[in-house]
């Protein structure tokens, strides 16, 4: 996880051998919009159902100490 969301690892086509973490705001690097999932929909269920393409999620906001 970093300041902007999650890691997001990247690779130039050019040079795949180099890695480099980029912000998950830069959804230009993969031609798409990224998914976020605010801290209480981190929910591991969902975010391994999520692949490019994939339709929008609907899922209750589990209880939580702070409601």
């Amino acid at each position: 996880m970093s300041f902007t969301g999650p890691a997001l690892v990247a690779t130039d086509n050019a040079h795949p051998g180099i890695e480099y973490e980029a912000e998950w705001g830069a959804s230009f690097l993969v031609g798409q919009a990224l998914p976020w999932w605010p801290y209480l929909l981190r929910l591991t269920q969902l975010i391994n159902k999520w692949e490019p393409g994939a339709p929008r999620a609907v899922a209750e906001v589990p209880p939580n100490a702070n409601e």
